[in-house]
């Protein structure tokens, strides 16, 4: 089956959509904020199991190709 849009890659907060208000949260994460809402498979892009500026890397690549 088709993964729903909320757990897409890089659709940290969940709207659908892939965009900087994604980046914002997962920087906050990764400085350890707890932001909400976050998407936590949707921003481990990368997936090695963490976040981490390798996912923050990704996200940027992924807003400028979209």
């Amino acid at each position: 089956g088709k993964a729903s849009e909320s757990a897409k890659k890089g659709n940290v907060n969940a709207d659908g959509i892939v965009d900087v208000n994604d980046a914002t949260p997962l920087v906050a994460q990764i400085l350890g904020q707890n932001p909400s809402p976050f998407n936590e498979a949707a921003g481990d892009i990368d997936g090695n199991g963490t976040h981490d500026v390798n996912d923050v890397t990704s996200i940027i690549g992924l807003i400028v190709t979209e």
